[in-house]
This record gives structure tokens, C-alpha cells and sequence, in this order.
């Protein structure tokens, strides 16, 4: 076991990489009093206690993060590009491989036909957003703890980029797999 500070920057860079992570994992590397943004509102387990099993919670926060990530986004996007990259597919083929991918089954036929007035609709109605926008910024304050060692543990405000896509026919892809992605049929394992 290593003591690193929670603040400094072997801390910062650990996090950092954990958080630009395209890849799922079972295993991340956890510092005490620092959890992975994408973690945070799925209440991991606190790493200065031994528990033998996590408490199994689900609370709007989950759904919201599924919906308002920019990790998430980034995630849709990247799939949906994927999607769009082969030009020779049909929209009902794309929407077959979505749902494989993200919920692994196919669809049935009133998915498929949801789906594609979804897409029809968004893509209508897509504006662009100003690509300088933010998703939230925080502040915070460092409050001293009289309990705490000597370490520094002074917070900083971490801003979450925008992901926007290049066009209203990308969006539409992009908002249908995040949907998925945010389905309940994703986030629970039968």
C-alpha cells in the first residue's frame, strides 16, 4: 500500500486517467477519499472501511448521471459515429447493432419502429449548442477538518466539457444510444 496525497499530483494524474477511460473495468485503481467521477453516484464502497459487500442502492442521481455525464456522452458519440461510419447499412441494421451492443439482444419490431421515428424527429429538431458550454461547474470550498492529518487537502472545482456532435443526423444517434445506455434494462443485470 502506498499513502499518496489525496490532492497531489501522482493523485491527480490517477484520476485524471481513470476519468478519459474509454473502457469499462473491474478493477481502478482507488485512493483514499478520491472516487472516479463515473463511480461517485453509483455509492462505491468507502475505501478506509473493509466491507464484504456493497449496499445495493438505485436513486434518481444513477439515472441522472446515465442522462447529464459528459462521460456518458462521450461514450454515445463515440457509438454513434461508430454506427454512422458504415455507409452501406440501413438506419434499421444501426439500430439492431446499437441495441446488441449496449443491451445485447436485438430489437423487436415496435422498438425498431420507435426508434426510427425518434431519430426522424430529433434530427428535425436538433440546434447546436455553442461548443465553449459547460455541463456544471462546482465550487468548493476548503473547509479544515480539526481531525485530519497535516495534509493538504484543498479542493478544486472541476468543470465537465459539453459533448456536442457535428450534425443534427450525428445528435439524433448520439441521444438514442445514450437512451439506451440510460434504460433500466442496461443499468440492472437479470
Amino acid at each position: 500500500m502506498i499513502e499518496l496525497r489525496d490532492n497531489g499530483p501522482l493523485a491527480a494524474a490517477i484520476r485524471e486517467a481513470a476519468n478519459r477511460s474509454q473502457v469499462r473495468s473491474i478493477y481502478l485503481p482507488l485512493l483514499r477519499g478520491i472516487t472516479p467521477d463515473a463511480l461517485a453516484a453509483f455509492d462505491p464502497v468507502t475505501q478506509t472501511l473493509v466491507t464484504g459487500q456493497r449496499e445495493t442502492t438505485t436513486v434518481p442521481v444513477q439515472a441522472l448521471f446515465l442522462l447529464n455525464s459528459a462521460f456518458v456522452g462521450k461514450q454515445s458519440l463515440a457509438l454513434a459515429e461508430m454506427l454512422l461510419a458504415e455507409s452501406k447499412v440501413s438506419n434499421v441494421e444501426r439500430i439492431r447493432k446499437a441495441h446488441v451492443r449496449v443491451l445485447g439482444r436485438a430489437p423487436a419490431p415496435p422498438e425498431i419502429a420507435r426508434a426510427r421515428a425518434f431519430l426522424g424527429n430529433y434530427a428535425k429538431s436538433f440546434e447546436p449548442q455553442p461548443k465553449s458550454a459547460t455541463v456544471h461547474q462546482t465550487e468548493s470550498l476548503a473547509v479544515p477538518d480539526p481531525d485530519a492529518d497535516d495534509m493538504d487537502r484543498t479542493e478544486y472545482a472541476p468543470t465537465e466539457p459539453s459533448v456536442q456532435p457535428d450534425d443534427p443526423r450525428t445528435a439524433a444517434w448520439m441521444a438514442l444510444v445514450q437512451a439506451l445506455f440510460a434504460s433500466a434494462e442496461f443499468r440492472f443485470v437479470r
